[in-house]
């Protein structure tokens, strides 16, 4: 499946309307994450939204990201997608000068493959700041 994934600007109400959508749509039984602050990609198949993801500055790491919000519609999984988010990610903070990024699974193999493919190893963070089985993961850039 041939993707684009593309940084957008959340002030747009569509842009808005789009990433609300696609988080009831790819994380049904999430709590929705207002798209107000934060860098947001969009991934697109033929013009067709079929993922998003989100990066925010690390609150445990002063010179690091926090990969904070992804996913991919259901029909659209197992296609690479939510890695090229990764990665899309990964660059942009890269040239905006962040050293780190991290990052935090539970229950979630998938997505913890593709951090390990992407480069991530598991770490222990100072404070452990998400669930209790939480995995927490952190890359070099």
């Amino acid at each position: 499946m041939k993707v684009v994934c593309e940084k957008v600007d959340p002030s747009d109400p569509d842009v808005e309307e789009t990433l609300i959508e696609l988080q009831r749509a790819c994380l049904p039984h999430d709590s929705l994450y207002m798209p107000d602050e934060g860098v947001w990609w969009i991934a697109y198949h033929r013009r067709t939204p079929v993922g998003f993801a989100c990066l925010v500055p690390s609150l445990q790491i002063p010179d690091g990201v926090y990969l904070s919000r992804a996913g991919v519609v259901p029909y659209a999984r197992g296609h690479g997608i939510q890695r090229r988010l990764v990665r899309a990610r990964l660059a942009w903070a890269k040239r905006e000068g962040y050293n780190w990024a991290v990052s935090d699974t539970t229950d979630n193999g998938p997505s913890a493959n593709n951090l390990i493919a992407c480069g991530f190893r598991l770490y222990t963070p100072g404070i452990p700041y998400s669930f209790a089985r939480a995995l927490y993961w952190k890359k070099k850039l």
